[in-house]
């Protein structure tokens, strides 16, 4: 049975990668738009005013690490000690499901 779970978890997983979107182009250049873009412009034509987008895109190195690490630490906080999957928190959430 621990098998075919492992299996299942394993196809899942793999029907879910081949799924994601090409991120090749982001290192190439921005995009025009994004999903909190497009969320704030909706919430301005909900409340009847005209959005507005003021956006400028910067390269990572012009941002303050301290900013950085605040981000990654909101959506990882142990971002630092794993080498990109954080396992206890893999198996924390399988254990959920």
């Amino acid at each position: 049975m621990a098998v075919g779970v492992l299996v299942l978890g394993v196809g899942i997983a793999a029907a879910t990668f081949i799924g994601l979107p090409d991120a090749s182009l982001l290192a190439k250049e921005n995009p025009k738009t994004t999903a909190l873009i497009e969320q704030r412009a909706s919430e301005a034509r909900e409340a009847g005013r005209k959005p507005r987008r003021r956006q400028q895109w910067v390269p990572l190195s012009a941002v303050s690490k301290p900013a950085v690490d605040a981000v990654l630490i909101s959506e990882d906080a142990s971002f630092y000690l794993h080498d990109g999957v954080d396992t206890v928190e893999l198996a924390r959430a399988v254990g959920q499901a």
